[in-house]
């Protein structure tokens, strides 16, 4: 039986791991093994340092000095990317895996530092995707991530498990999809954004239930959320009357506290210009998406908290 899972695990596809990494000392331990665990091991690992500032690179160094399959990058940069241009630090990894390999595998994967696997998390993954007779039309998959509220002594949070959208903080692509997208886009919720762009084109997006894993976050906070929300909203080109109708729909959703925090995120942009949404598939997605949510939250008779 042990040799027959063996044959089994060798006719999968192989792929490749991008971790981007900022000052996640306290994580590494967690990350390395969760990777080093899969029992259908990457073929490589590229870890993108995004300018850390603590031990997190010492420690991985030492921590990877056994897998030859791992490697460590730094993006060379005036300063960290930030949350809004993941996507930067992602096709930044995947440029380097490409220089220095003949070739590159069928997928890669998106492994962030806050994530813990089980063990066959990918090889479940390939195995349910490939399993079709037109797996080839799979563009992006996931398993299944619960949420841990680390400030809890590790107890679950009441965040839900999504089970209609990889999930990006742990995701598996095929390397032609993004290939014929042109990579990562450089833009908030660059993840979103290769959704949109696999469904334009046909391809199609799994979750595999049986892959799973956590997600370590600390408390959730609403008005931090909303204030990147802001964020990402003026990048991606929401305009001011769609300001308006979000901000006044937030206080009788979640208080004058979290709607002027989305209104600060909104404001604050400067700092982001140079993220500024330019894709016009993306940005006409998120243009009508919005237009949607508006209609609906006007027609929504919630009392102001």
């Amino acid at each position: 039986m042990t040799r027959l899972c063996e044959t089994l695990v060798e006719v999968l596809s192989e792929y490749d791991i991008v971790t981007p990494i900022h000052n996640e000392e306290g994580r590494v331990s967690t990350l390395v093994g969760s990777v080093k665990s899969q029992t259908l091991h990457p073929r490589r690992w590229c870890i993108v340092d995004d300018h850390s500032t603590d031990k997190t690179v010492a420690l991985l160094r030492d921590s990877i000095r056994e897998m030859d399959y791992a490697v460590i990058t730094y993006r060379d940069s005036t300063g960290p990317a930030g949350w809004a241009n993941t996507g930067i630090v992602m096709q930044y990894g995947i440029d380097v895996l490409a220089s220095i390999g003949e070739r590159l595998p069928e997928y890669v994967a998106v492994v962030d530092a806050d994530i813990v696997l089980n063990s066959d998390y990918f090889e479940k993954i390939i195995r349910v995707i490939e399993s079709a007779t037109d797996h080839q039309k799979t563009a992006i998959a996931s398993g299944l991530l619960a949420d841990v509220d680390e400030d809890c002594q590790g107890q679950k949070s009441q965040v839900q498990e999504l089970k209609w959208r990889p999930r990006g903080a742990a995701r598996l692509y095929r390397y032609d999809f993004l290939r014929s997208v042109g990579g990562f886009p450089h833009c908030p919720s660059a993840d979103d954004a290769l959704v949109i762009k696999a469904s334009n084109r046909g391809f199609r997006f799994e979750v595999v239930s049986e892959a799973k894993g956590l997600h370590l976050r600390r408390t959730p906070n609403m008005n931090r959320d909303m204030s990147n929300f802001g964020i990402s909203s003026r990048v991606n080109g929401l305009d001011m009357l769609s300001v308006g109708l979000i901000f006044f729909s937030s206080i009788r959703r979640h208080g004058g506290e979290s709607a002027l925090a989305f209104l600060q995120g909104y404001l604050s942009e400067p700092q982001y210009r140079g993220a500024r949404q330019t894709d016009p598939e993306v940005y006409g997605y998120f243009r009508h998406a919005w237009m949607h949510t508006f209609q609906t939250l006007i027609k929504e008779k919630k009392p102001i908290k």
